[in-house]
């Protein structure tokens, strides 16, 4: 039975640690070191007790391990079985089940040709473990209600999944960037519904910052650089795939992070040479010192236009290019902003002398995110819905956990497999969306929960880095 979603890690005295996490196959690949004696370790979920070890290698050339068989104990690892069908009570034969578990056990697993699934997943403290999942049809996007269960060992069958529900009418949209399979560089991309489309020109590096959709109107806001270099780099706006304003000259640093459009003006954040700026139709006005800044997130509300971001590393918003609020001698950077009524929140990070902190600030009051791992983090994404405020972000170094709070409590997206975190966070139709990224073989790729459980994306590998989401 593949283990999916399961963190391994490479260790080399010489050159240090390398992680990945294994894929919905159970497989994991990557590059390592030249002619290096190597041990190879398998982890068991969040509570990073190593499960395996073996010593490999070394290599000078390309190698497969083949199966490698982890012995488990019993108290260590749920052994999930089910079967997909569809409205008529076929077989799903191009589907997936989705599991998301208590402390961040997560994952996909494929249905075979006659619709049936088989994974395991880690449960190191032996505990019962709450999960929840579903069914889809990649072909019709057709869904399972969600079911819920409680289970600490041994196999469970999930039984038949009838995937009947309506497809989902909402549009989800997403910006990022992806390595290129034929050039060194970055490539600065959108996906509408998981179809990607190019923004960037191939023969510079590019990134996707942010992202505002009105209408059938895309908007992203970026960077291009020649040949990467971030000396040379070209703020700008593109619309509909085609770029619509270039916001610096390209001879000295800079990028565009966030846009928002009010009527038929296009407003974007970002910095040039150090200084943070807000640009009005291509017009630039210098936030703040002008100097050691960035314009991180934007959003309007009525005539009114705020802008998050920091400034000598302070966190500072500012509202119609004055400053509202700021850390006051903190060190802390902004990344998100959500205005909601008369309240102005913001989320990001502050530094606490030792490490930073995943914080959010209503009206320039912060209060600390507390992290499971009491190590490093960040938040990113914001959403305010009524009452509840939502935060999206990462926690941990090593190890760092894709985790979303609400309301101050936070909930583990995935159980510490390395490189995984939580960039934005949408609530639309009482349903929440959470965007992320995750590793699993040797890549990064785009993954979005809903309400907790993860949705496939496809094409989003190799190498993709998701920045931002609208669900429309």
């Amino acid at each position: 039975t593949p283990l999916v979603g399961t963190s391994t890690r490479l260790s080399n005295n010489l050159y240090g640690y390398g992680y990945g996490i294994t894929n919905n196959t159970g497989f994991v690949n990557g590059g390592v070191p030249w002619n290096a004696a190597l041990k190879l370790e398998v982890i068991a979920g969040d509570c990073q007790t190593v499960i395996y070890s073996q010593n490999i290698g070394p290599f000078n050339s390309n190698t497969s391990l083949g199966n490698i068989n982890v012995v488990l104990p019993a108290t260590r690892y749920i052994n999930f079985t089910g079967t997909i069908t569809n409205c008529s009570g076929a077989p799903v034969t191009n589907g997936y089940v989705s599991l998301a578990g208590s402390g961040g056990n997560s994952g996909f697993a494929n249905t075979n040709a006659s619709g049936s699934f088989s994974f395991s997943v880690l449960n190191c403290t032996g505990n019962n473990l709450e999960y929840s999942y579903m069914g889809v049809d990649n072909a019709t996007t057709q869904e399972s209600t969600v079911s819920t269960g409680t289970a600490s060992t041994g196999s469970v069958n999930l039984g038949t999944l009838n995937v009947c529900s309506t497809p989902s009418s909402l549009n989800i949209y997403i910006s990022g960037f992806q390595r290129s399979a034929s050039t060194p560089f970055l490539e600065a991309k959108v996906w509408k519904n998981s179809a990607a489309s190019l923004l960037s020109d191939v023969t510079k590096q590019g990134m996707a910052n942010g992202l505002f959709v009105v209408g059938n109107d895309v908007y992203v806001a970026g960077v291009e650089q020649n040949n990467g270099n971030t000396s040379l780099s070209t703020a700008c706006v593109w619309k509909n795939g085609s770029v619509l304003y270039t916001l610096s000259n390209g001879t000295t640093p800079a990028q565009a992070n966030d846009v928002a459009v009010s009527g038929s003006d296009v407003y974007v954040t970002g910095s040039v040479a150090g200084a943070a700026k807000v640009w009005k139709n291509g017009i630039a006005t210098t936030l703040g010192s002008g100097t050691g800044g960035d314009g991180k997130a934007i959003t309007i509300v009525g005539n009114d236009v705020y802008v998050a971001g920091m400034d000598n590393n302070e966190g500072k918003v500012w509202k119609n290019n004055v400053l509202l609020f700021s850390t006051s001698g903190q060190y802390a950077q902004f990344n998100a902003v959500f205005v909601s009524g008369s309240d102005v929140y913001t989320a990001g990070k502050l530094y606490t002398g030792s490490d930073f902190v995943a914080t959010v600030w209503k009206n320039g009051v912060g209060t600390a995110l507390f992290n499971a791992y009491l190590d490093r983090s960040a938040a990113y994404g914001l959403f305010v819905s009524g009452t509840d405020v939502y935060v999206a972000g990462e926690e941990g170094t090593t190890n760092q956990i894709a985790k979303i709070w609400k309301n101050g409590v936070g909930t583990n997206l995935t159980n510490g497999a390395a490189f995984a975190s939580a960039v934005d966070v949408v609530v639309k139709n009482n349903d929440v969306y959470v965007l992320g990224r995750s590793s699993t073989s040797s890549e990064l790729i785009i993954v979005l929960w809903k309400n907790g459980l993860p949705v496939n994306i496809t094409n989003s590998g190799p190498d993709a880095y998701p920045t931002a989401l609208v669900v429309q």
